[in-house]
């Protein structure tokens, strides 16, 4: 593990993590004297669309469940979440049938999550649950137009000598109510402010930061473009086809991060099923559910992080194609550029974009955590050779300038289709191959 420090987000960011894992089933070293053609890529919809979540959220909030706990007071839907079914390990995944809905009283700090599904077929079901919900893609936008519309801050907003951001923590709890953090910065001096929703006003910390958290004079990482982000739940999975020569290479689902599996408010960036190379089984499942950032000393966090608010980044529209909302194959020669190849917080796309290059097929997405830019990223080769992949950068805030560590974790449920078939794990700057078995 690398740690970041002042230095690298001053001037650069950098991929930090990487794990190679080839699949053995075939004689990867063998050459075919048949001249190989470019790979052709396919996709199509999988699952509930975007239509289907936006029904069932219609649905639940007018339901006499949800009515009866939350009637005469303000409250939000904070996130939509999949129920996973047919998860059998030797069974093909399901598409979702039921789902939950997260819930926030604000009047009275209350945490409610309601479940149904999508066939309409259960009675809508609601309890009560004691945890702190994830900040959700409404709740910012709300806070940043609050600070907008505050007689004083709202006046240097306008004048361009206050800049807003995403803050970490996202939320904190002051005497039992649900704050919002918002990083604002006047001149050279940065705070990190609490939105209340229940009373609709700003509050400050002492200190200028919540506990966990700090604003200084310094400033690190890229400017944030402030573009928003994919809400959590946002339909995407689907299945692509990766084939040469007529005959497939590589088959899988492929699910979005904001569609992915995981804890509902931290999810796993992009996720691969049922992964097939020329024809064989080889991985079940892939995905990173668990993300930390500890800093030395605490100087900030510890945070557990979240991956399914999807940032924008580039991937060029000329000549591509967008089968399915929130996929992007790119035109041959194509590729796309993250905030960690372009040091830019902006773009055009906000999903997974797809595009070859070296042999290589690319599935790449860039995720916000508060101030952290994430880069979640899958690379299948056309040897049988997988390789993900995950980049940490960051937008201008005080913490990052100290010294920390981002902590990924990964998990692979291998899907062997017999024992003649190996899988072995590949080390950066070795030249040999451990044997992966167990």
């Amino acid at each position: 593990m690398k740690k970041l420090n002042r230095v690298f987000f001053g001037t650069c960011l950098v991929i930090v993590s990487i794990v190679n894992i080839v699949v053995a089933g075939e004689n990867n070293t063998k050459r075919s004297g048949k001249a190989q053609e470019a790979v052709k890529i396919k996709v199509s919809s999988w699952g509930p669309a975007q239509s289907d979540v936006q029904a069932a959220m219609l649905r639940v909030e007018k339901s006499r469940a949800v009515h009866n706990v939350l009637k005469n007071t303000k409250y939000r839907l904070i996130s939509f979440d999949y129920i996973e079914s047919g998860n059998e390990k030797f069974k093909s995944a399901q598409p979702p049938k039921d789902f939950k809905i997260i819930f926030y009283d604000y009047t009275n700090d209350r945490t409610f999550v309601a479940e149904g599904d999508f066939a309409r077929t259960k009675i809508v079901t609601v309890r009560e649950e004691n945890f702190q919900p994830g900040v959700s893609n409404q709740e910012l936008l709300e806070a940043f137009q609050l600070i907008k519309n505050d007689p004083e801050l709202g006046e240097l907003y306008k004048q361009n000598q206050l800049k807003i951001f995403e803050a970490m923590p996202p939320v904190s709890i002051q005497n039992g109510e649900r704050l919002v953090n918002v990083g604002i910065k006047i001149g050279g001096e940065n705070q990190i402010v609490g939105i209340s929703f229940k009373n609709n006003r700003i509050v400050r910390y002492k200190g200028n930061a919540p506990l966990t958290s700090q604003a200084t004079h310094d400033d690190c990482g890229i400017n944030s473009a402030n573009q928003g982000n994919t809400p959590n739940g946002t339909a995407g999975q689907y299945q692509l086809t990766i084939s040469q020569n007529n005959s497939p290479l590589w088959e899988m689902l492929v699910i979005r991060p904001s569609a992915s599996s995981g804890n509902s408010e931290e999810r796993s960036g992009i996720e691969v099923r049922d992964v097939k190379y020329k024809g064989k089984s080889v991985l079940k499942r892939g995905h990173a559910p668990i993300l930390n950032v500890q800093y030395e000393a605490d100087a900030c966090g510890p945070y557990r992080d979240w991956q399914y608010a999807e940032g924008f980044f580039n991937a060029p529209a000329e000549g591509a194609s967008d089968p399915a909302p929130g996929i992007r194959i790119l035109a041959a020669g194509q590729s796309a550029k993250t905030s960690l190849d372009s040091g830019i917080d902006s773009g055009n796309f906000a999903g997974v974009a797809v595009y070859t290059q070296n042999n290589e097929t690319i599935l790449v997405s860039e995720m916000d955590a508060g101030w952290y830019r994430y880069i979640s990223e899958w690379r299948f080769a056309n040897d049988g050779t997988i390789r993900p992949r995950y980049g940490f950068g960051a937008t201008t805030n005080s913490c990052v300038c100290n010294e920390h560590n981002h902590n990924i974790y990964w998990r692979f449920d291998f899907d062997i289709v017999n024992s003649t078939n190996k899988i072995f794990q590949i080390e950066r700057g070795r030249k040999f191959m451990k044997p992966v078995t167990s």
